[in-house]
């Protein structure tokens, strides 16, 4: 059997509008496997029902699927 790689995390929205998430506490410190965060969302949807909640893979995280709280600032919007 091969181990499944621990890349991921979950957050919570913020404004998904704006695409704005956060590392949501407890279930962020540790990297999960695709199977163990499939399990966590299910019970964060159970837990926390007025939230919404995704999985979130950082291996594959690009600079816009980031939590932006994480680094203190929002992204400032682009007008082109």
């Amino acid at each position: 059997m091969i181990e499944q790689p621990r890349e991921w995390i979950i957050q919570r929205a913020i404004d998904e509008w704006r695409n704005l998430w956060e590392n949501w506490p407890g279930y962020s410190e540790t990297l999960m496997t695709r199977e163990e965060v499939m399990v966590a969302l299910k019970a964060c949807d159970e837990r926390w029902t007025a939230y919404q909640f995704r999985g979130h893979n950082v291996k594959q995280a690009t600079p816009e699927h980031t939590a932006p709280h994480a680094a203190g600032s929002y992204p400032k919007p682009r007008w082109n």
